[in-house]
């Protein structure tokens, strides 16, 4: 029988990545539009929807308020997927110096392959990525 309904799917990569105020080749997470319970492959075509983006982060420091992020399916960040968005960051409630930048792209997306690769830099100062999650469905 046909499949009936929606996929959704998330991948987590979980970190410890400075971030500053350049885009940096280490500043960046490869996260794949696969799923991480089936095979790690990113060589299956992909055809689905953006539906979020989350960056986890702490150590805030020397005046960042947020992240400006690019999504890209190489690792040099030269072919975008998602063009850079200026994301400000939510702080924690009881500590100031912990945040999440979430962005909702909600647009499709086909490709021949499924590598996606996230990249990061903040407005001013430094914080720490500690984990990116990209959800998407089908």
């Amino acid at each position: 029988m046909a499949q009936v309904g929606t996929i959704f799917h998330s991948v987590t990569k979980n970190i410890n990545t400075n971030a500053t105020n350049a885009y940096v080749l280490a500043q960046s997470a490869a996260v794949g539009f696969y799923d991480t319970t089936g095979p790690d492959t990113a060589s299956t075509r992909v055809m689905g929807r953006l539906g979020s983006l989350y960056l986890v982060v702490d150590t805030i420091a020397g005046g960042c308020t947020s992240l400006t992020v690019r999504i890209c399916t190489d690792a040099t960040g030269d072919t975008t997927i998602l063009n850079d968005v200026t994301l400000l960051l939510s702080l924690g409630i009881t500590s100031a110096a912990k945040g999440t930048a979430i962005a909702s792209p909600n647009y499709p997306y086909a490709a021949a392959q499924s590598g996606a690769v996230v990249f990061w830099k903040t407005n001013a100062g430094t914080c720490n990525v500690r984990a990116v999650t990209l959800n998407w469905n089908e």
